[in-house]
């Protein structure tokens, strides 16, 4: 025996060495494995600042501001510059007079302005509805991502209490086997109340099978918001007392100001701004152009190395076989599409900020009575597991106030977490989230 230990370990010290890595390895594993504890505040701040939503709207914004800069430029004149170089086969002469020379070159230079362009105003002006209107979108899709975020978390802070509640459940009804047992050794119960007991400790534990991996889908869910590897863990960290309390009446004469609204009603505004741009567009159109040339010297051609001219032009056009018309009651129908839509979404979502009101208070009181149920649940099982000792109870009574006490805190953390997603979606709806 003595042999095969100093085959493993032949000195102590590098037994000491092997355990000590194997601990430190130990040690290392599990913190690794230990999940993160994080408040509401900081997972919203996270989500912000890696999930991908936000860069995708900034990237939006700055296309909408690039097309904002593009429509500016059609009103400054533009300016080229060009130039050549030329080879011909052979000098060319003419009466003693040089008519084109074997190698030639030129440098020119034009610039034009439209004086006049009715169509270009207008789109000025939608350009920047469309730039505000991507602004308020991108506000609106950052308040959607934060209503996700508290779902998640609140949702994650359910599941954990679930966990809990299984696990106090387990631990509960494992103490009634235990003492079921005990009953039945000193001939005062039966074996009816052992089997019973022990049924309900297997129903605890599959209940905490099934509430760890709803722990775990929720902690999942929460992890692919905050943009982090699958197997990242973490843990809602918040405070079951702190519930907010809904207000009295929803303020509905405020929902059109909701970031989504504000953009639809910058997006008509550009529809009809595209329709004025049509109408400018029968007007001429009336453009100055200057050109400058130099180049070698020509006798014919150009006899003092430098021609210039500026052209003043108005073109007009009168017959397109009636297609801006078309263009025309085509935005026509698309304003007033986009404007009885908006109507319709308006009121629905002023019915919804009504119906979240709704379901706010009611879950707010639910909480309430919830809290009773559980305290009386818990009064009820003290008294029938004290019965049960005494020997005035059976083991059934016991049964049925422990599942009444578990369906009760459950019936709780379920109330707590409407509750909260309640105060949420209110506020979502209201256009608070992300705004204020």
């Amino acid at each position: 025996m003595k042999k095969y230990s100093l085959q493993r370990c032949t000195t102590s010290t590098v037994c000491a060495l092997a355990a000590a890595l194997l601990a430190s390895g130990t040690a290392w594993a599990q913190e690794q494995a230990a999940p993160q504890e994080l408040g509401l505040d900081t997972v919203l701040v996270e989500v912000a600042e890696e999930n991908e939503v936000w860069e995708i709207t900034e990237a939006r914004v700055e296309q909408a501001r690039a097309a904002r800069r593009e429509a500016w430029a059609a009103l400054l004149p533009s300016i080229a510059l060009s130039a050549s170089g030329t080879r011909y086969g052979e000098e060319i002469d003419f009466g003693g007079r040089q008519v084109r020379p074997q190698y030639d070159w030129a440098a020119s230079g034009r610039a034009s302005i439209a004086i006049f362009d009715g169509t270009r105003y207008p789109l000025l002006e939608r350009s920047g509805e469309l730039l505000e209107a991507t602004q308020a979108l991108s506000k609106w899709q950052r308040s959607t991502l934060l209503f996700e975020a508290r779902q998640s978390f609140y949702l994650l802070a359910a599941a954990q209490n679930s966990v809990d509640i299984a696990q106090r459940t387990l631990e509960l009804r494992q103490a009634q086997l235990e003492r079921a047992q005990a009953l039945l050794d000193a001939k005062i119960a039966v074996k009816l109340d052992v089997e019973r007991a022990r049924t309900q400790m297997l129903e605890a534990k599959q209940a905490l099978l099934e509430a760890r991996a709803l722990r775990g889908n929720a902690d999942d869910a929460l992890g692919a918001l905050l943009a982090r590897e699958p197997g990242a863990s973490v843990r809602a960290r918040v405070d079951d007392a702190a519930l907010p309390t809904p207000p009295e009446a929803a303020p509905l004469e405020r929902i059109d100001e909701r970031p989504d609204f504000k953009a639809v009603k910058n997006q008509i505004r550009a529809v009809e701004l595209s329709e004025e741009a049509i109408w400018w567009s029968f007007l001429p159109l009336v453009e100055l152009r200057a050109d400058a040339r130099t180049g070698p010297e020509s006798a014919f051609s150009n006899p003092d190395g430098f021609t210039w001219s500026m052209t003043l032009s108005a073109t007009w056009l009168l017959y397109d076989g009636g297609a801006r018309y078309a263009q025309l009651d085509a935005l026509e129908a698309q304003v007033k599409e986009e404007t009885l839509q908006y109507q319709s979404d308006l009121r629905q979502a002023r019915v919804g900020v009504r119906q979240a009101l709704r379901d706010w208070k009611t879950a707010d009181a639910a909480v309430a009575v919830a809290r009773q149920q559980v305290e009386a649940a818990s009064q009820a099982y003290e008294t029938a597991q004290q019965r049960f000792e005494q020997g005035l109870d059976t083991n059934i009574d016991v049964i049925q106030a422990s599942e009444t006490l578990f369906r009760a805190e459950t019936t709780l953390n379920r109330r707590i977490f409407d509750a909260r997603v309640a105060a949420a979606e209110y506020r979502y709806l209201v256009g608070l989230l992300g705004v204020e």
